[in-house]
C-alpha cells in the first residue's frame, strides 16, 4: 500500500507530464491571451481583428441565462413523474437565480475561443451557520491555466482532471497546519 507522500510525488509526477504534454498549446494560449488583450507594446496602436471577432462571436455561443425544462421521460403521465421533474426544474431555475451564472458561463465561453479551453465546474461547497449545516451547489469559471487533463486522445477516455486551487492562508492553516504555519 502507497504511503501518503508516495501518492503526492505520484500525482505532481502526473501533473508535471500533463503539462509538459501541453507545453506548446499552453504558449500558443498566453499568445492568444496576450494579443487579444494589447499587452504587448504598440500592440495598442494597430486595430486589434482578434478582439473584435472574439467580441463577435461569444455573444453567439452563449448570450442568455438558460431557462430549465424538465420532462418525464417516455412522457410518462404518472404524478409522481411529473411532480419531480418540476421539482427538478425548480431547483435548477432557483440556483441559476442565486449567483452569476452568465459571467461564469461568459468567461468559459471566452476561454473556449482564445485559447481553446473553456471549464467551469460545478462546486459543492457546506457551511454551517448559527448552528445548521447549509449545502449550496454553484457552478465557477475555472481558468484554462488552472487546469490539468491526463493524457488521452479523446475527452471521453480522460483519466484524471486537475485544478490548481489557490487557498488563503486561513484556509491552508486549517487545511494542513505544518505547511500552512510555513507560508
Amino acid at each position: 500500500e502507497a504511503s501518503s507522500a508516495d501518492l503526492v510525488k505520484r500525482w505532481l509526477a502526473e501533473i508535471d507530464l500533463a503539462s509538459s504534454l501541453e507545453g506548446d498549446w499552453r504558449k500558443e494560449a498566453e499568445e492568444a491571451r496576450n494579443i487579444y488583450r494589447a499587452e504587448k507594446e504598440g500592440e495598442s496602436l494597430r486595430y486589434n481583428i482578434v478582439y473584435s471577432n472574439t467580441q463577435t462571436v461569444c455573444p453567439s455561443l452563449y448570450n442568455s441565462t438558460p431557462i430549465p425544462d424538465v420532462r418525464p421521460r417516455y412522457n410518462d403521465k404518472k404524478e409522481a413523474s411529473r411532480l419531480a421533474s418540476q421539482t427538478i426544474e425548480r431547483a435548477l431555475a432557483f440556483t441559476l437565480d442565486s449567483y452569476d451564472f452568465d459571467s461564469t458561463a461568459k468567461a468559459a465561453v471566452q476561454d473556449m475561443v482564445l485559447p481553446g479551453r473553456g471549464c467551469a465546474r460545478v462546486r459543492y461547497m457546506p457551511y454551517e451557520h448559527e448552528g445548521q449545516v447549509y449545502d449550496e451547489v454553484a457552478c465557477e469559471h475555472v481558468p484554462w491555466k488552472h487546469v490539468r487533463l491526463g493524457p488521452s486522445g479523446r475527452w471521453a477516455d480522460t483519466p484524471w482532471i486537475a485544478f490548481e486551487l489557490f487557498l488563503t492562508r486561513d484556509q491552508l492553516m486549517k487545511l494542513a497546519p505544518e505547511i500552512g504555519g510555513g507560508v
